[in-house]
């Protein structure tokens, strides 16, 4: 079967020459079956608070005993029967022979243009999508395309919000201060947020004051919770300033949180910079 599919492709390129590309079009449709195009995977993938990201894969199934080329894709998105976002690729990539490849749809939605949709939902915690486009073959006469229309439905999600962030003394001495770093955070979304790792870097008054990682925290649905971060602050590494930061009682600060969530069954990163005066609770 294999050797006779590649007679046949080689045979094209002569009719191609001889009789012209629409004998050749033929060709390939009666000897080339058409691969079927499936969604893999839809997953949120990361949460800021001015977008929402996704990524689509695709599944391409070749039933040929050959490996076929794809030149390109292009791709609609809907949302609760509205137009979303659209786009093409025109990076190329390899089908493998009977089997299946996949290729990745990356999505970016707004959430100034989500929060219309989410609003129109009346308090439902899904809502529709449709993901349509074609992707494109290279032949010996050209792009062949080949549609796709797939449906689904999509978790209403919300970015998640730090509200207030401070340090709370538990012990200072010449030499080391023990504190809590507390984050207040707003989980705006009708299920759990479990955190599966929290990375932080916190700065005061300009210079790097403490980094670090906890590996779980869980905040509540459509609740505040607080996220309690134990520090222990060598003052003779730091400087001379830390401790008199300490002692003041507030400082300007800069933190930046990035943290991995699961959301229902999906991996999400979440990031956020917070900056202001910080209060130093005694």
């Amino acid at each position: 079967m294999k050797t006779n599919l590649k007679i046949v492709l080689i045979g094209i390129f002569v009719v191609v020459v001889i009789i012209g590309c629409q004998k050749a079009g033929e060709i390939i449709k009666e000897n080339i079956q058409t691969p079927k195009v499936s969604l893999a995977d839809l997953a949120v993938t990361d949460i800021s608070s001015q977008k929402l990201s996704l990524a689509a894969k695709l599944a391409i199934d070749n039933p040929n005993p050959i490996g076929l080329s794809l030149a390109g894709m292009d791709y609609a998105l809907e949302l609760n029967g509205e137009p979303f976002f659209s786009g093409e690729s025109n990076e190329g990539m390899n089908i493998a022979a009977s089997g299946k490849s996949h290729i990745k749809v990356p999505i970016a939605l707004k959430y100034e243009q989500l929060n219309k949709v989410y609003n129109s939902l009346k308090g439902q915690d899904e809502f529709p999508y449709r993901l349509s486009g074609q992707v494109k073959l290279n032949t010996p006469i050209g792009s062949l395309p080949i549609p796709y229309d797939l449906k689904g439905k999509l978790p209403v999600v919300r970015p998640p919000k730090i509200n207030s962030v401070d340090l709370k003394m538990k012990n200072l001495t010449l030499t080391e201060a023990k504190l809590d770093l507390n984050l207040k955070l707003f989980n705006p979304n009708p299920f759990p947020l479990n955190i599966s790792k929290l990375n932080y870097q916190l700065r005061m008054d300009g210079k790097d004051f403490s980094k670090g990682q906890i590996e779980s925290a869980k905040v509540p649905p459509n609740s505040e919770g607080e996220i309690a971060i134990p520090l222990s602050l060598d003052l003779m590494g730091v400087g001379n300033w830390a401790y008199s930061l300490l002692k003041s009682g507030s400082s300007d600060y800069e933190l930046d949180y990035d943290a991995k969530y699961q959301i229902k069954d999906w991996p999400v990163r979440h990031q956020e910079k917070k900056s202001g005066t910080l209060k130093i609770k005694k």
